[in-house]
């Protein structure tokens, strides 16, 4: 009897026998190759997209520093103008006054270039004859005439001495007379200036008409005009004055010249530098702190001690801090992240990494420094627009691939 052979290679008695088709081996091979080169594409397309909201405060909150008037008077006009940045103790408004305060300040750095302790040097001090310094010019004259040689006479000769005599006696007569009435002209165009900027104050509020206003206007040019005329005057009548007393020197018999004294020199000189001290602390007001200026305009005209004529706006000088806290994930760089701020409004700006310090472990509360050097405009903007209370930091993952981010994290690729 012939041994029947069985077929083992179809389907059914693989079946049987526990052995996968053949057919389901290929395709079930064909779908898991697929499925992983579909899990490899996307993991390489699709980004990290981790973000984290935290809160921020700006450091740099504004505070304002009130500006006060060192004495009663008038402000003559501001040094700055609105929105300067300014220094600690630099000038920002200058007092009314007869004098300069740029020559003033030119007198105190010649001045600063001499040393008291060797008057032989004042001999280069050089002549000063075209500063308007007001009431500082008496003090300046008494230096000057510490520096002259002090001449002595014995005898005379000449008819016309005794003539010259009497006119250097009458020209000094004169020039005390004219000495007496500048206080009187002086007071009078600083009244006359008030009143005109008073009325300057009403016609703005409609108080006064522009003819009542152009009335005062007129009367005040006249007075300062007849004070700087007489001021001229006075120098005119004291170069007349010296003219003649050199006349009557040279017409003496005998002149004795003595070198100056050396106590007298020293001693004009600190009554001069300590004059024009005195004189910038009480018609230049200085800024307490350095920040940008601000002006309250409302009281520009007259102004009382220790009223406040405006304020400094201190915004953190050159450099903006911001500080945040956030639970932050481990096992990240700052460069594998970007960060931002959003305001109260859902605005937000775009900041740069190597600004950014994270302090504190992985995992627990870390506190976030942001301090930018060189602030530019548009964030300054944003963050002078945004309530400090509502402002947020935003960090996101968006530069890996999630693949490589997620074999980072599993120490892969460490």
């Amino acid at each position: 009897m012939a041994t029947k052979k069985v077929d083992l290679k179809s389907d059914e008695v693989r079946e049987l026998l526990g052995t996968s088709p053949a057919w389901l081996v290929r395709w079930g091979s064909a779908l898991l190759l697929l499925i992983l080169v579909v899990f490899l594409v996307l993991a390489f397309l699709i980004r990290y997209p981790l973000s984290i909201q935290f809160p921020v405060s700006n450091q740099n909150s504004a505070t304002e520093i009130p500006i006060l008037a060192v004495k009663d008077g008038t402000i003559k006009f501001w040094l700055v103008e609105q929105g300067t940045k300014v220094s600690k103790d630099q000038a920002v408004s200058l007092q009314a006054n007869q004098a300069d305060y740029l020559h003033v300040l030119a007198l105190q750095e010649r001045l600063e270039r001499f040393d008291a302790s060797q008057p032989s040097s004042f001999k280069d001090f050089g002549d000063l004859d075209d500063l308007d310094l007001g009431q500082l010019e008496q003090l300046l004259n008494a230096f000057r005439k510490s520096l002259e040689p002090v001449k002595t006479t014995s005898g005379h000769s000449g008819k016309d001495y005794n003539f010259k005599k009497r006119q250097a006696k009458a020209l000094e007569d004169l020039l005390k007379d004219l000495e007496k009435d500048l206080p009187q002209k002086r007071n009078a165009a600083n009244a006359w200036e008030r009143s005109f900027l008073e009325a300057r104050a009403a016609y703005s509020s409609g108080s006064i008409d522009l003819d009542e206003l152009q009335r005062i206007q007129d009367f005040s040019k006249k007075a300062d005009s007849d004070y700087q005329n007489l001021q001229n005057e006075v120098q005119k009548r004291k170069a007349d004055l010296n003219r003649v007393n050199k006349e009557l020197s040279q017409m003496s018999g005998g002149t004795t010249v003595m070198p100056p004294k050396e106590s007298d020199i020293v001693s004009a000189f600190n009554a001069l530098e300590n004059g024009i001290n005195n004189w910038l602390a009480d018609h230049l007001v200085l800024a307490p702190a350095s920040g940008e200026i601000a002006f309250d305009t409302s009281g520009v005209g007259s102004f009382s001690k220790g009223d406040s004529m405006g304020y400094l706006i201190v915004d953190g000088a050159n450099d903006i801090n911001l500080v945040g806290t956030a639970i932050l994930p481990g096992n990240f760089s700052k460069e594998e992240v970007s960060f931002e701020l959003i305001n109260e409004n859902g605005e937000s700006i775009a900041l740069n990494a190597k600004d950014v310090t994270i302090q504190n472990k992985e995992g627990i509360e870390s506190e976030i420094s942001i301090t930018i050097s060189q602030p530019s405009p548009v964030l300054k903007d944003f963050l002078e627009n945004s309530d400090n209370k509502g402002l947020k930091g935003k960090l996101t993952y968006g530069d890996e691939s999630f693949l490589k981010r997620l074999w980072k994290d599993f120490g892969k690729l460490n």
